[in-house]
């Protein structure tokens, strides 16, 4: 009637080789299509120097949220506002 722990682990096994067959045989079609359409690069123009291309990262500063985080102490849980 029920099945044994040997035939549960057999069964998973076995779709987890068919999966992965499936997922390798999906990836072989679509990364070439994806290979193709992403950039290889940057494209620089000749002869610029790689400090030229670099640019300075803008920081942007929001206001604060107050958070509220919680923890166990003793056996209980604690929270506040951070």
């Amino acid at each position: 009637m029920g099945m044994s722990r040997r035939e549960i682990l057999t069964d998973v096994m076995a779709s987890a080789a068919v999966a992965v067959v499936g997922f390798t045989a999906i990836s072989w079609v679509v990364a070439p299509t994806c290979a193709e359409a992403a950039p290889a690069g940057i494209a620089r123009p000749a002869g610029a120097e790689t400090d030229e291309l670099i640019e300075r990262a803008q920081v942007v500063v929001g206001p604060r949220r107050r958070r509220r985080r919680c923890w166990w102490r003793r056996g209980r849980r604690v929270c506040r506002w951070w």
